[in-house]
């Protein structure tokens, strides 16, 4: 009896590391009282394990994010526009950079996904960051963003600019 308790105790601790599941909610599921899970769940520190594993978690996403957001604007401004269709064309790449950010902090937002918003956060200041630093900007204690999130959201989608471009070619 006792090596079953231990391993759906086990089988707790790991469903509560994985999820945002209450001690409560977990002691229905798994047919134990509340008073015992919290024991087990105070002896052995699960909130602050928890919470550790979602900081980790949290970090390791955004560093990527961050990684990609970087390599994609370090190799956009290392572009040299050669003709003005080409400075048309990486400027069209980084407003289409610059719209996936916005819908993704806006998905988030309305979904009401906080640790997804902060995502997005953060990938548009570190965009930002980058493209001061390419482009040698240094606003020494101004914290005004590079491009302006209302104009850049009121742009149409890129499908729509090219659209738009095609038309005014033909006629």
């Amino acid at each position: 009896m006792q090596r079953k308790r231990k391993f759906d105790r086990d089988r707790m601790r790991r469903e509560f590391m994985q999820s945002n599941v209450t001690l409560r909610e977990l002691a229905k599921r798994h047919g134990a009282s509340y008073r015992h899970v919290s024991g087990l769940s105070a002896k052995e520190r699960w909130y602050p394990q928890r919470a550790q594993l979602l900081q980790q978690a949290e970090q390791v996403a955004n560093e990527a994010l961050m990684k990609r957001v970087t390599e994609k604007s370090t190799e956009l401004a290392q572009i040299k526009a050669l003709t003005a269709e080409q400075h048309v064309e990486r400027s069209l790449q980084t407003g289409e950079q610059l719209h996936q950010l916005l819908r993704q902090g806006l998905a988030a937002l309305q979904s009401g996904d906080m640790r997804e918003l902060k995502t997005a956060i953060d990938s548009w200041s570190t965009w930002d960051k980058t493209m001061r630093s390419n482009h040698q900007i240094e606003d020494k204690g101004v914290e005004k963003p590079l491009v302006n999130i209302a104009v850049m959201a009121a742009l149409p989608p890129k499908a729509e600019m090219l659209r738009r471009r095609a038309e005014a070619e033909a006629a």
